[in-house]
């Protein structure tokens, strides 16, 4: 099957010629020889349609990848607000404000920014998450309450800010230690610029 001839012009003199859509780099066609002995450099010829085509191709990748994205984002939205954006503020405020979060007898030394966040949504009211202490993931199943959504990422990281001091087996894992960092944590939301500024709802502990 023979290939369908294009019509390949010159940029500079726009004098054109038939040739296949892919033609060679060593095919002559593909330059146009009398400019290029003018310039001293070879000028090669381009297919309108060709580019025309590609442009046609590449604006429907980008429409694509935008209604892709816009649809991966809806599932993430929660009374209009993407959940996934709180996740950072918390767990920089989390790991800046670590001092006056634990008990003083609990380890410092914890980045929660390093935590990996997997976040799930259903379509039900209440939201719930699991922490991995030790593997440094949460997994969050949010619902449609932004309030309870936030509060159950500040629960999971207020679990992140213990860690590894749950070695310790006078420290339960909902237990006072937890009980006292997670109020704290909440606290510090509340009161956060972030919240008022994204104008969040308060969020308060169950």
């Amino acid at each position: 099957m023979t290939n369908k001839l294009k019509r390949w012009s010159c940029p500079q003199c726009s004098a054109g010629v038939l040739a296949p859509s892919r033609p060679r780099k060593n095919n002559v066609k593909r330059y146009c020889l009398s400019c290029s002995e003018k310039k001293g450099v070879l000028v090669e010829r381009v297919c309108p349609s060709l580019d025309k085509k590609r442009s046609e191709r590449k604006s429907a990748s980008i429409k694509k990848a935008k209604t892709k994205q816009a649809t991966i984002a809806e599932r993430y939205l929660i009374e209009s607000y993407d959940i996934r954006k709180a996740i950072k503020p918390i767990a920089k405020m989390m790991t800046t404000q670590i001092d006056n979060i634990l008990p003083v007898n609990m380890s410092r030394h914890k980045n929660l920014r390093n935590v990996i966040v997997q976040v799930w949504r259903k379509e039900r009211h209440s939201s719930n998450g699991h922490a991995e202490t030790f593997g440094n993931r949460i997994h969050v199943t949010c619902g449609t309450n932004l309030s309870d959504a936030l509060f159950v990422l500040i629960h999971e990281f207020a679990h992140m800010a213990i860690g590894r001091d749950y070695r310790d087996d006078s420290i339960k894992s909902h237990g006072r230690e937890f009980r006292s960092v997670q109020r704290s944590a909440v606290k510090l939301f509340n009161q956060s610029n972030f919240r008022l500024r994204h104008q969040l709802p308060e969020v308060t502990i169950r």
